[in-house]
């Protein structure tokens, strides 16, 4: 047996022993049917010393597909929470998950403690957070038995969440709200082009008022490679102040704007 795959059984047979004796149940919603969400809220240790808080929606029923919320810096999840984005998306037979990066909220610290500003992220704390995206997108992706995966990332979360994708075909769509991928230690513009290049969706989101977004997206602009293949990428640019969630706080058409485009794409590939 592989190194690699022991890990994985280590860390599928860790996720059921926490999900036995560490959940926490917080909320309690049921409509049509026998369909019902818990939402539970728990640690999930994914290495000998990393630990993520990581916020789940337990579901009674198969789900369509599994959503992954990746805030962004300085963001928690918590604050994803109080957009109604996870509950909408739950409502509609999605497994949602969101958790906060290391160095974030309540997940585990670096040694010197908190992230203060974007300056202090190293290639260690980078490739250490692109870690924790594949673990809980593997370990969740097992757990609710899905092959189908939609990405949300919010300023970093975009970056980390475009690295994932071209490396997993089961992704089939990207919603990136505020991207910094000049934040990354590893620009993921190519990336991106690979991505869509192989049929991937994405659709970007920004306020007109971000300079540092708006960078990103001429970029992606300029790339052919993305922008010639009609239909696989798209664009919403908000005239609300705001990066990340709090864009999406400020500006109530955001919601309707990423269920259009998870509907759309999840109908085609279904």
């Amino acid at each position: 047996m592989s190194k690699n795959v022991i890990v994985i059984v280590l860390l599928l047979s860790a996720l059921i022993v926490i999900l036995l004796l560490s959940h926490l149940h917080l909320v309690n919603l049921t409509w049509g049917g026998n369909r019902q969400v818990e939402w539970r809220a728990m640690k999930l240790q994914i290495g000998e010393d990393i630990i993520l808080s990581v916020y789940y929606s337990e579901v009674s029923f198969q789900p369509k597909a599994l959503i992954v919320i990746i805030p962004g810096f300085r963001e928690i999840y918590s604050m994803w929470n109080a957009t109604g984005l996870p509950q909408e998306l739950a409502r509609k037979g999605f497994a949602t998950v969101s958790f906060d990066l290391r160095g974030h909220g309540g997940s585990i610290r670096r040694p010197n403690g908190v992230f203060v500003n974007i300056e202090e992220l190293s290639e260690r704390d980078y490739n250490g957070m692109n870690f924790d995206v594949r673990a809980v997108i593997g370990i969740f992706k097992e757990y609710f038995h899905v092959n189908k995966v939609y990405l949300i990332g919010s300023d970093i979360g975009a970056s980390l969440a475009v690295a994932y994708a071209v490396k997993d075909k089961d992704v089939k769509g990207l919603i990136l709200i505020s991207p910094n991928f000049e934040s990354a230690i590893t620009f993921p513009v190519e990336f991106l082009e690979k991505y869509i290049e192989r049929g991937g969706k994405a659709i970007f989101i920004y306020s007109q008022e971000d300079s540092l977004s708006i960078n990103v997206i001429d970029t992606v602009r300029n790339i052919g490679g993305i922008n010639e293949t009609v239909g696989n990428i798209f664009y919403y640019t908000s005239n609300k102040a705001g990066h990340g969630v709090s864009l999406m706080l400020n500006d109530n058409k955001i919601l309707s704007k990423i269920l259009q485009f998870i509907d759309l794409f999840y109908v085609e590939n279904s």
